[in-house]
This record gives structure tokens, C-alpha cells and sequence, in this order.
């Protein structure tokens, strides 16, 4: 009996203790939304939605169920939690196919994903369960829990007892019997024998030894719900992990570029994309000759045609992109706040999907555009481009586009600037057509690896366990980041994409997780199988 109630006391402790840590995580995320109901505006408790209310999405609101845009201006997405991609995702409310997959219905906002930047209205078409990642949980609710490996050594042991505690009482009371004994008396030695041989303490210990481990790991502030679990951690050979928000930070940030000067990139942890390439940190003054003036130019056109903001306290808001350029200007000594409050913007046009850019007129000594863009569509709209002394000299389109695509191998999403000084200042409600424009270079991005992870996977290497990336972002950023953090070797490792995981029967699929560490455009289905 006391055994059997210090074994139930130390599991109930220990599991209920974990549960009130998780619902007080979980009560900080309690989600609200703002609907319109009986042409009201108001604001109410998520789990309140119901289909066909009408829900007021504005940048920084987290999705609280799938909704159907019946209006969108200017909307971009975060759906890194359930497709992996690290770039946001721009929104409209046309009509698509319905047999698109998740990440491919762009009139569709998903649970549990964010809006990034822009507004938009949208109708509940889905709630709870019903939902995209309520359909996630469902199939991971509905998965059989295996054995830890240490109750599968367990349950052999304990056979392994019952068999010879059985056979042991059995031959016990039946010489017993036979040389004489009484069939009571025989009956209780075979018992007693059985009770003698049986470890009784033995679950008690194991139940011990891994309340100990939960209360260590709750020293470094991790939460086990449930005791096997942790054991579960000292058996592990093999590790799947996301990338996004988990191998990586799931923030875009700046780390490379290029100017017709030459390379540079940022931080000492990342690897140059080009030969020869300048650190920032290292070019000195960016207003200096030479590939400082050229990164100057860059950063300037990045930091001022920017709809983001940085806070005094170290905060930030609005599209993860635009926050990242602001960053990259921090970075190189420009302070892109201040430069925007001491610029005189005569006229700001932002980001258009048709156009695929954003530019900005601002009076310096006479009216100059700044653009920045997708790199064809800037390379397709200038002549020139900045050459080192700070003049301009014909563009070369193929040297540009090389460099863009020698970064988009890398996994980074590649923007290009722009500048051209105006004949004259447009009116406001006349916006000029970029024209005629000076390149100044381009601006690599991705969602960087965390600090320590490199080193936790080298470990990882050293102790015989194997790490797997699965992921539902792009297999050249799977592969990138793969690389640069030694999970695979070299940056053309071979990996395998969710189609492929679709048609590979059991057998197959078991073949290519014993060869192939990077599994990337993966559903969450595949994940779970």
C-alpha cells in the first residue's frame, strides 16, 4: 500500500505541477478578435467565433480562424507556423481554386498565423477543430502514444519475472506436496515465495530517478508533462526537428549584398556569398569612397522607402522584411529613424504586388526617387548603375541577375535598390512612373540560424544521435541553412521533398531518412508520418 501511494503521489505531483506551468503559458496567448455584428464594431474572445461572423484583420493581430478575404489592402501574411515559409505571404481577396494546397490560397488567412502588414476583412469559414490547424491537432490527438524505451524494457522484464515466479510457485508447492506438505501450507510458501521474488520497489526507484530528471530539466527551464518523458530523452537517436522558429530564429534579417563595388555581408557567423567580401562593421565611414558609399546608397534607399518603425527601447514593428532593412541600416551606422524624421518626403508610394516595388520621393536638394524592388523588375526599370567613384556607368543586367540568383542558391530572398533624381517634384496625388533609374545594388535576407544551435547539433553528432531537418519552406533555404549549420555537408546535398514523401510507400520512406538528413515543402501530414 505504501508503495503504491508514493509511486501515485510523486507521478500526480510532479505531472500537475508541468500542467499548471502550461495553462499559465497558455492563458498569457489568450487570443480576442474584433468583428463587425449588427453593424457594430467590437471586440470578443476568439473562442466566441462562430461561421459567418465578419472579422477586422489589421497588421500585428494573430488569426483567431480561417477566414475567407472578402476585402484586402495591402496584406501580408506570417504562415511560418503552418507551411514553414519564412516570408510572409501576400494576400488578396481574388478568388482561387479550392484544390490548391494550404500555403497556396492566397484569399485564405489560416488560425494561428499572423498579419504581418497591411488590413483586411475577412468571414469565418472555419472555427476550432474544423480549422487547418485544428485538423493538425486532431491527427496528432488521434496517434497511438509508442512505449518509451524504458517500458518496453520494462514490460520484458516484467514477463520475464511472471514467468519464473509462476514457474518457481509451481514446482515450490508441488515438491512441497509430494514430500508431505499440507496443500495450505504448501499454498502460502508458494505465495510468499511469489511476493519474495516480485521487485516491489523497483517501480518506485524508476518513479525516483525520473522525478529527479523532470526537477533538473525544470532548472533549465524546460517543462516535461509526463514522467517517461524524460527518460524518453536519454534513449533518443535520432532527432526531427522544423527549421522555422526552431533551427532558426523565424526572423528575416539582412546577411549579404552586393553593389557593382563588390560584396559584403553582416555578422561574423555569416558566411560570405561572393568572393572578397567586406564585412560591414569593417568599410568604415558608409559615407566613404569606394564600397562604403555604395553600401550607404543601398541601406539609405532600404531604410527610407519603409513602412517599418524601431522604438528607443529596442522594439520594432510592422512587415519582418522592412524591420529587417531597418536593422541592416543600424548595422552600418545609419540611423534610420532619425534619417527619416530629418528627410523631406514629398511623396511615398508603398508596395504593390503588380508593380513588385516600393519607392519614395524625398527632396534632397531637389526631388530623388528611391526604389527598392524585386531584382528583374529593378534591373528591367534602370539604365545605369553606381559605379565606385559614386558616378554611373550602363548597367550590366547579367552581372546583377548572376548575383541575385548566386543568392537565391543560397536560400536568401533578394531585393534590389534604386535612385534617380526627378526633373521635377511630382504632385502629390500623381505619383511618377520609375523610369530611367540609377541601380545601386541588392540586399540578400533570411531567417538566420540561433546562437548555439550549430554547436547543440555537433553534440548532437558526437553522441551518436542523428538530426534531420523537416521542413515546409523552400528546399534551397532548407538546404542553406542546413549547410551553414553542418547538418548536412556542402550546399548541394540532396533533398527530399514532400511530393516525393507522398509517393514513397513505408519501406521507401524508411530508406530515404536513413540516407537523406533534409526533408523540405513538407505538410504537416508528413511530418507526423
Amino acid at each position: 500500500m505504501a508503495v503504491l501511494v508514493l509511486n501515485t503521489v510523486i507521478g500526480f505531483t510532479q505531472e500537475r505541477r508541468a500542467d499548471r506551468s502550461v495553462n499559465a503559458l497558455m492563458s498569457l496567448a489568450s487570443p480576442v478578435a474584433t468583428v463587425r455584428r449588427d453593424g457594430t464594431r467590437r471586440r470578443i474572445d476568439a473562442t466566441e467565433l462562430v461561421p459567418g461572423d465578419i472579422v477586422l484583420l489589421e497588421a500585428g493581430d494573430r488569426v483567431p480562424a480561417d477566414l475567407r478575404l472578402l476585402d484586402a489592402s495591402a496584406v501580408c501574411s506570417d504562415e511560418s507556423l503552418l507551411t514553414g515559409e519564412s516570408s510572409p505571404v501576400t494576400k488578396r481577396s481574388d478568388p482561387v481554386d479550392a484544390t490548391l494546397l494550404a500555403a497556396d490560397r492566397t484569399s485564405m488567412v489560416h488560425m494561428g498565423t499572423s498579419i504581418t502588414a497591411g488590413r483586411a476583412t475577412g468571414i469565418v469559414v472555419a472555427t476550432g477543430t474544423a480549422t487547418l490547424l485544428g485538423a493538425i491537432a486532431e491527427r496528432m490527438s488521434e496517434q497511438e502514444r509508442p512505449k518509451t524505451p524504458l517500458q518496453q524494457r520494462m514490460a520484458r522484464f516484467a514477463n520475464i519475472v511472471a514467468v519464473a515466479v509462476l514457474g518457481s510457485t509451481v514446482l515450490a508447492f508441488g515438491l512441497g506436496v509430494a514430500l508431505g506438505g499440507g496443500i495450505a501450507e504448501m499454498f502460502l510458501v508458494a505465495v510468499a515465495l511469489a511476493v519474495a521474488v516480485v521487485p516491489e520497489g523497483l517501480p518506485v526507484a524508476f518513479t525516483i530517478a525520473m522525478a529527479l530528471g523532470v526537477r533538473r530539466m525544470a532548472q533549465r527551464r524546460v517543462i516535461v508533462r509526463t514522467l517517461p518523458a524524460v527518460e524518453t530523452l536519454g534513449s533518443t537517436t535520432v532527432i526531427g526537428s522544423d527549421k522555422t522558429g526552431t533551427l532558426t530564429e523565424n526572423r528575416m534579417t539582412v546577411v549579404a549584398g552586393w553593389t557593382p563595388s563588390g560584396w559584403f555581408h553582416l555578422g561574423p557567423d555569416t558566411a560570405p556569398v561572393g568572393d572578397g567580401s567586406t564585412r560591414i562593421g569593417d568599410t568604415g565611414d558608409v559615407g566613404s569612397e569606394g564600397l562604403g558609399d555604395a553600401i550607404g546608397a543601398v541601406l539609405t534607399t532600404a531604410a527610407l522607402a519603409n513602412d517599418a518603425f524601431l522604438t528607443a527601447d529596442g522594439g520594432s514593428g510592422g512587415d519582418p522584411t522592412e524591420i529587417a532593412l531597418l536593422h541592416a541600416a543600424v548595422a552600418a551606422g545609419i540611423d534610420p529613424m532619425q534619417l527619416r524624421d530629418e528627410s523631406r518626403i514629398i511623396l511615398d508610394v508603398p508596395f504593390s504586388s503588380e508593380q513588385r516595388s516600393s519607392y519614395i520621393v524625398v527632396d534632397e536638394g531637389g526631388p530623388v526617387l528611391r526604389l527598392k524592388g524585386a531584382p528583374e523588375r529593378v534591373v528591367e526599370l534602370s539604365n545605369t548603375m553606381l559605379s565606385g567613384d559614386g558616378g554611373e556607368v550602363p548597367i550590366e543586367a547579367r552581372t546583377v541577375l548572376d548575383a541575385a540568383a548566386r543568392m537565391a542558391a543560397r536560400g536568401l530572398r533578394v531585393l534590389a535598390t534604386a535612385q534617380v533624381r526627378l526633373a521635377a517634384t511630382p504632385e502629390a496625388d500623381r505619383p511618377p512612373t520609375p523610369e530611367d533609374l540609377v541601380l545601386t545594388g541588392l540586399i540578400g535576407m533570411q531567417d538566420p540560424p540561433r546562437a548555439g544551435v550549430r554547436d547543440a547539433i555537433a553534440r548532437c553528432r558526437s553522441a551518436g544521435v542523428r538530426v534531420l531537418m523537416i521542413t515546409g519552406d523552400h528546399p534551397a533555404t532548407a538546404r542553406a541553412i542546413a549547410s551553414d549549420l553542418g547538418i548536412v555537408a556542402g550546399e548541394d546535398a540532396a533533398v527530399v521533398t514532400g511530393t516525393e514523401v507522398e509517393r514513397a510507400d513505408d519501406a521507401t520512406l524508411a530508406a530515404m531518412v536513413l540516407r537523406t538528413p533534409v526533408f523540405a515543402r513538407v505538410a504537416p501530414e508528413h511530418k507526423l508520418r
